[in-house]
């Protein structure tokens, strides 16, 4: 019984700690909740007095019939203080967009610690990782009901299994991209635009009954999953790849993300075929599917009676509506990317051809 006592004892002592490093903690916090609202006052109030300044020497130039280099000089410190006090701003707590706030509410999304955010940005590419795998099995599985529909005559079942999974993937990358993005992630507009329109698209795959239209879709659409699927495994490693190298080079910063549905560097010349034809042919397909639903809908489906009449044709039409502008999304930004990455390339290369003669210019200048 003496032992048990001793035991207790010390494990008394343990939780006595474990209690005052927890209310330390807390402390820390409302420390840090107060100086976070000390410096965002002080921000505040030093914002409407820097703006005063500025309307005032922004006076003074318009009148001033010659340039006045002291104004100009405290014109550029003030836009320099200006530029701090925005670094200051980056502490203010957040609750992202709408889309945030439709499913979380108004909560703070902001991280500032760096562990959480790096863990933040290695959960959503382990979440992408093991899901593209799911995003090539899944449609084989239901494609593979459908062969066998002699034997299971109603298979309306394992498509809803589709495409409830499909409304959960595009949600769930919809959802940690925009927190991502209000923790500093730099990710292209368009990709989380595009898992919004998804995720709508998988929605109303919900609602669409097994009609004429749904019949003649469903299987292309499940081959389009698949091929999409191994698309974004041929993606995810060449982004990582490049990714990795850019973040040595220093050109990246460690919160950056890479997208699935189009490319976020341009690739090199010895991977450009394999990289981009699958994207490109992925997107075109799209956009077929898109047209077919269309054609569907106004030849062989009566879009033009009254909407109390409709059966699907209301799935048919948005559906195919929103196949084309994804499909055409997503070329428009592969083709900006390309675009912008080419340009960043000649910059470079132009930055790099003058520097050799303007260092020989001062040799010379040394030797004479």
């Amino acid at each position: 019984m003496d032992d048990f006592q001793k035991d207790l004892e010390a494990l008394e002592s343990t939780v006595k700690q474990a209690r005052e490093k927890c209310a330390q903690f807390h402390a820390l916090n409302r420390e840090m909740a107060s100086v976070r609202a000390n410096a965002l006052q002080l921000e505040s109030d030093g914002r409407k007095e820097l703006t005063a300044i500025m309307k005032e020497l922004k006076k003074h130039q318009r009148q001033s019939t010659t340039e006045d280099p002291q104004a100009r000089a405290l014109m550029e410190q003030c836009n320099a203080s200006m530029q701090q006090m925005e670094n200051v701003r980056l502490i203010r707590p957040m609750t992202g967009s709408l889309f945030l706030r439709f499913f979380l509410g108004r909560v703070n999304v902001r991280l500032f610690n760096e562990s959480d955010l790096k863990k933040l940005r290695t959960e959503y590419h382990k979440f992408k990782d093991r899901t593209t795998v799911l995003y090539i099995l899944i449609p084989m599985l239901m494609l593979s009901v459908q062969y066998f529909r002699d034997y299971l005559e109603d298979s309306q079942w394992s498509m809803r299994l589709q495409h409830l999974w499909m409304l959960y993937y595009y949600v769930s990358l919809a959802l940690r991209e925009n927190i991502l993005r209000m923790n500093g992630s730099k990710i292209n507009s368009w990709w989380t635009n595009h898992h919004h329109l998804a995720s709508v698209a998988s929605l109303i795959f919900l609602t669409w009954p097994h009609g004429t239209a749904y019949l003649q879709f469903k299987d292309r659409y499940l081959v389009t999953c698949i091929m999409q699927g191994f698309v974004q495994l041929v993606q995810n490693r060449y982004q990582k790849q490049r990714h990795y190298t850019l973040l040595s080079l220093g050109r990246a910063s460690p919160m950056d993300l890479t997208s699935t549905e189009t490319i976020s560097q341009s690739p090199p010349s010895s991977s450009l075929a394999i990289v981009l034809v699958p994207v490109f042919i992925t997107q075109m397909v799209q956009v077929y599917i898109g047209y077919c639903l269309l054609r569907v809908c106004f030849v062989d489906l009566n879009v033009w009676q009254s909407p109390s009449m409709y059966k699907e044709e209301m799935q048919t039409l948005s559906t195919g509506i929103l196949a084309v502008v994804l499909g055409i999304g997503n070329f428009i930004a592969t083709i900006n990317t390309l675009r912008r990455k080419k340009n960043c390339c000649q910059k470079e290369s132009t930055s790099v051809g003058t520097a050799p003669p303007l260092q020989l210019e001062k040799d010379s200048k040394k030797n004479s």
